[in-house]
């Protein structure tokens, strides 16, 4: 949409549907108006002036896709449209804007439509006040009177034979009949007359001078913002002011008036500039919804953070709540909150506190380890300052850590089962209970092998038969006298020995009878008592 011809009401009511989420001109939105109309201005004309400008306003709560306006001069003994001008009015940039004026100057129209091709590129967003035409009129009356210009249906033969309505078109490409409201022209022989206003916008305050004719008559007044504002100095062509305090923005009525009469111009009301006066909750990871407080912060706002810029989840003129943004050239600490608006910028060099995000484990892996075993907790929130890890409530040494993992050794509990696994940080900590299932130490010992001795041979075999059979001592390492694996200590392992040792029989199973290491080929588990071997 190009919103360069329309007045600051216009745009700041489209740029509030921007912030909503709504655009007012996308298909499916209102077609029905509740208030649509086109207003003539009213004027005091000087008598004998010619190409006095009379403005055609347009008010719509609809967007609008196009219009035509027909004019037609109250007494045209007194006035006359000369001709009309496009330049200045919403249909400036319109792809299509054709009108004109009849001969004797009794009637005006024009026909506009904003794009034949694409309506949201350019278009009439709901508002009131936008300059839709500009007559240029000529007085012809000689002494004080007063007339109007008015609306009808009109025809100008030297345009078109077809009549010009006065009709406005919604998005569905129908025709709106808006209400229409004429003009009066008041013509004075030393009116006041008002050529410009300069500047034409600011802030409260501003110095402005009024330039114009017949200023110097009896009962000046001059009102800005509808209140009475009293001259710092005045001649019959200028007049020089301080704009009042206004409680709108936008553009709003001077009126120059004398015994003669008067005239009406515009000054606008530039948005004032932003401050930043503090902050609620502007301490956390990125996510965090915190609060930006100031004065004037509601002038179509944008925040940055880290120069990243921030979504702003609501905005009064008074606070903004807005999301800090992940801010990758920010690291924990102090970040520089921007605040840009029409008004101006403000910033603040710490306006926002960067802390790690909490740790949150999702896994560990794998979820069986015995001391001095490696395991792998997966996550998020982990690269902050001051990571530990307890298992089983005692420390675990971190080999490696980043955002997402940490590897670290599982240290000795004191019991084996479920153990909680906590990661701690500067800015939390998160326990995933009962989460990593410890297993005791695992016993080795070199199977065969029944009397300790750390050999494997006849000795074993005699040493399990007198066990069984003669009363002897109980084997240090019953899973050792286990010579077969077959999970009891019985004749059956004497037999397998001797079958090993001097028939060529299979040697004992894992661990074997010549390496330590632990009964881990057992199927099923055995019930066998707790090994004691001491030869590893």
């Amino acid at each position: 949409m190009n919103t360069r011809a329309l007045p600051f009401g216009v745009v700041l009511f489209f740029m509030a549907h921007a912030l909503s989420g709504q655009d007012p001109c996308a298909p499916g939105q209102a077609t029905a108006c509740g208030n649509c109309m086109f207003e003539i201005e009213s004027k005091t004309l000087l008598t004998g002036t010619t190409g006095n400008e009379v403005r055609v306003l347009a008010t719509n709560d609809i967007c609008v896709f196009g219009y035509s306006i027909g004019i037609e001069v109250g007494d045209p003994a007194r006035i006359a449209v000369a001709s009309i001008d496009k330049v200045g009015t919403i249909g400036e940039e319109a792809s299509f804007f054709e009108g004109g004026v009849s001969t004797d100057g009794s009637a005006a129209g024009v026909g506009v439509v904003f794009d034949f091709g694409d309506f949201s590129r350019l278009n009439l967003p709901p508002g009131e006040g936008s300059v839709a035409l500009i007559l240029n009129v000529d007085v012809l009356a000689e002494a004080d009177t007063t007339t109007s210009i008015g609306f009808d249906q009109v025809r100008i033969p030297e345009l078109s034979p077809q009549p010009i309505k006065n009709v406005m078109t919604n998005v569905a490409g129908e025709s709106i009949t808006p209400s229409l409201q004429p003009g009066t022209i008041d013509i004075r022989v030393d009116a006041p007359v008002i050529q410009s206003v300069a500047p034409g916008n600011g802030l409260a305050g501003q110095s402005i001078t009024i330039t114009g004719q017949n200023f110097d008559y009896d009962g000046l007044q001059v009102t800005v913002c509808d209140q009475v504002v009293a001259p710092t100095s005045s001649s019959a062509t200028t007049i020089e002011l301080a704009a009042p305090v206004c409680p709108t923005v936008g553009c709003v009525d001077v009126v120059v008036e004398t015994v003669r009469g008067s005239d009406t111009d515009r000054f606008c009301y530039d948005p004032p500039a932003p401050s930043i006066t503090g902050f609620r909750d502007n301490m956390g990871p990125p996510g965090t919804v915190f609060v930006i407080e100031g004065t004037n912060l509601s002038f179509n706002p944008s925040v940055t953070v880290c120069g990243v810029t921030a979504m702003i989840q609501n905005a009064t003129d008074t606070a903004l709540t807005v999301t800090a943004p992940d801010a990758p050239a920010c690291d924990i600490g102090c970040a520089e909150v921007a605040v840009m608006t029409d008004g101006g910028d403000a910033s603040d060099a710490c306006g926002f506190t960067y802390e790690c995000a909490p740790p949150v484990i999702a896994s560990i892996d794998p979820a069986e380890a015995r001391a001095g075993d490696t395991v792998v907790i997966t996550g998020s929130g982990f690269d902050c300052g001051g990571l530990t890890v307890t298992i089983c409530g005692q420390e675990a040494t971190i080999a490696s850590s980043d955002d997402t993992s940490i590897t670290v050794e599982v240290p000795a509990c004191a019991e084996p089962g479920a153990v909680d696994v906590t990661v701690t940080h500067d800015s939390g900590s998160e326990t995933a209970a009962g989460a990593l299932e410890f297993l005791a130490d695992q016993e080795v010992f070199k199977r065969g092998d029944v009397n300790a001795d750390g050999e494997v041979n006849i000795s074993d075999a005699s040493f399990l038969l007198n066990f069984l059979f003669l009363g002897g001592p109980t084997p240090p390492c019953m899973d050792a006298a286990d010579a077969n694996d077959d999970g009891n200590a019985d004749i059956s392992d004497a037999s397998y020995i001797l079958n090993f040792l001097f028939l060529g029989g299979p040697p004992p199973p894992a661990p074997g009878p010549a390496t330590c290491g632990p009964d881990d080929q057992v199927k099923p588990p055995d019930d066998l008592p707790e090994c004691v071997y001491e030869r590893c």
